[in-house]
């Protein structure tokens, strides 16, 4: 199984990654723009097969309700109290064009592509919470975020070269969520009603995922 991961950003800010599940072999690069993106996609599954789950961080739901709070967000927030880890998890309506705006217009022109490719939202900032049980480590001096991150991919089993920045770090784990999200049947928790909401999800990317570890009841 092949799967793709991105992390949306302005320029130089913009993670790939390419990971196959087979051996856990995987590929990362860091672009300027969706257009850049494209043409890596082009690049690296023309010498693979065609990837069966995309993950990039960035919104695939959008709410009516106050600030654009959605059932999936309010879930995360419950599930994680701690009050610095739920600073992570942000109203539609308080973040970045250039994640938003990007991963969507990325994600349009990944279906027309492959129409019938699992995509899903990720966060990884978030799913680094998740795994290590302790906050992102960004509040350190960048060599050692970076020896962090790519220790991380080798606990995951992942053989990679060097992550640069923490972009690809990011893309690279919303590569392996989207797989694992398959293969070990996480959660879809992107129909979750939030308290508040009166109307359905907007769904900017048809059949969009968002595949979340699952938890024991």
């Amino acid at each position: 199984m092949i799967t793709l991961g991105f992390d949306p950003g302005g320029i130089g800010n913009f993670g790939c990654a390419i990971l196959n599940f087979e051996d856990f072999t995987a590929s990362v690069k860091t672009v300027s723009s969706v257009d850049e993106a494209m043409k890596w996609i082009g690049e690296v599954t023309s010498r693979s097969c065609k990837p069966q789950a995309i993950g990039i961080d960035t919104l695939m739901h959008w709410q009516t309700t106050q600030s654009g709070w959605r059932g999936a967000d309010e879930y995360l927030k419950r599930l994680y109290p701690d009050k610095e880890i739920k600073k992570s998890i942000a109203a539609c309506n308080s973040l970045y064009s250039a994640m938003t705006v990007q991963g969507i217009t990325l994600a349009t022109y990944i279906r027309k592509t492959w129409p019938d490719v699992t995509i899903t939202e990720t966060h990884p900032k978030l799913l680094w919470y998740e795994l290590n049980d302790r906050e992102y480590p960004r509040k350190q001096n960048v060599e050692n975020v970076l020896g962090e991150l790519n220790e991380h991919m080798r606990q995951l089993e992942i053989v990679c070269n060097e992550l640069r920045n923490d972009h690809e770090y990011d893309a690279l784990l919303s590569a392996w969520a989207a797989g694992k999200g398959i293969t070990d049947n996480w959660e879809d928790i992107v129909g979750f009603k939030a308290e508040q909401q009166i109307n359905e999800n907007v769904y900017p990317i048809d059949r969009a995922k968002y595949y979340w570890p699952r938890k024991e009841e």
